[in-house]
C-alpha cells in the first residue's frame, strides 16, 4: 500500500472509532511522513469535509504552526529526546481537549528517547488514555525497544524516492550555486525564477539527473525550514517540490515542467 492508502484506511478506522491509542510508523522518508500525518490529523480533527487550503475555520493554520493546544509534536532536543519532553505530554493533556475530539502526540525518532525517557514514555502507552492518540515516526523500528514496539500498532509509510538521501553528482558544485541563487530569487524576487529557468538552470543543468538533484536539495532547505518555523507556506512549498520531483521520475519536457513549477510557486507567494 502507498502511504497515502494507509493514512486513507486509518482515517477509516478513525470514523469508525476503532483506532488504537497509538501507532509507530516506519517510514523511508521522515520529513514528508510528518507533513502527511499533520494533514492527517487536520482531517482527523476536521468538523466539516475537509479540503487542502480551507479558509472556514483556523484548525489547518493551528496544527501548521504547531500552536494547537490538543497537537504536541516531538523532536530531539540536541542529540536525545528527553524525559521533561515525554512528561510534556501527560501535563499538556491533562484536560479534556477543546478543538478536537482527542489530545494527539507525535514522537519523531523515538529511537533518540534516553533512558529516563523510555521509562517515562513505556509507563504512559502502558496506561493509555481514551482521548489521547499517539504516533511514532521512525527510520527504523529495530532500533526501537522491544517493549516499546510491542504495545504499538505498527504500520509503513513508503515513498518512491526517498528525497532525503545521499546527494551526489559531479556537477555538485554547479548545482550548489545555481541552488544559492534559485532560494534568493524564491525568497526575494519570486518573479524571476520563470526566467531564471530558461536563462540558466535549462543551460547550466541541460542533464535531468542534475536537475533533480537540484530539487532534491531544494526541498532539504524548504523541509528545514519548515521544521524551524511550522509555517503553513512554507508546507506547501515542500508539497509541491515532492509533486514535482515525482514527475520527473517519468518521461516529461523539463523545460514545461520547471516553467509549470515556477508558475505555481509564484501563486503560492501570491497568497
Amino acid at each position: 500500500m502507498t502511504a497515502e492508502e494507509v493514512l486513507n484506511s486509518l482515517l477509516n478506522i478513525y470514523h469508525e472509532q476503532r483506532l488504537a491509542h497509538a501507532y509507530l510508523f516506519e517510514t523511508n522518508n521522515l520529513e514528508r511522513a510528518l507533513v502527511d500525518l499533520k494533514r492527517f490529523i487536520k482531517r482527523m480533527a476536521c468538523s466539516k469535509e475537509y479540503q487542502d487550503n480551507c479558509s472556514v475555520c483556523n484548525l489547518c493554520n493551528l496544527i501548521d504552526n504547531n500552536s494547537l493546544p490538543s497537537l504536541l509534536i516531538i523532536q530531539a532536543d540536541g542529540n536525545s529526546i528527553k524525559k521533561d519532553q515525554i512528561e510534556l505530554i501527560r501535563s499538556s493533556f491533562a484536560t479534556k481537549p477543546v478543538y478536537t475530539s482527542a489530545n494527539v502526540y507525535v514522537v519523531v525518532e523515538p529511537e533518540l528517547m534516553n533512558d529516563t525517557a523510555y521509562n517515562r514514555m513505556l509507563k504512559f502507552i502502558e496506561e493509555p488514555e481514551s482521548d489521547i492518540i499517539g504516533f511514532f515516526l521512525t527510520k527504523n523500528k529495530d532500533k526501537i525497544p522491544p517493549t516499546i514496539i510491542s504495545r504499538l500498532e505498527i504500520l509503513k509509510l513508503h515513498y518512491i524516492g526517498a528525497y532525503t538521501d545521499d546527494i551526489v553528482s559531479e556537477n555538485n558544485d554547479k548545482i550548489e550555486e545555481i541552488l544559492k541563487d534559485y532560494i534568493a530569487k524564491i525568497n526575494h524576487n519570486i518573479d524571476e525564477i520563470l526566467c531564471y529557468n530558461n536563462s540558466v538552470i535549462l543551460k547550466e543543468l541541460p542533464d535531468k539527473s542534475d536537475i533533480i538533484i537540484l530539487f532534491k536539495k531544494l526541498l532539504n532547505y524548504f523541509q528545514q525550514k519548515y521544521r524551524e518555523s511550522y509555517d503553513f507556506q512554507t508546507n506547501q512549498v515542500c508539497r509541491l517540490i515532492i509533486d514535482y520531483l515525482e514527475k520527473l521520475n517519468y518521461n516529461v519536457n523539463i523545460s514545461l515542467l520547471l516553467d509549470s513549477f515556477a508558475i505555481e510557486m509564484e501563486q503560492l507567494y501570491e497568497k
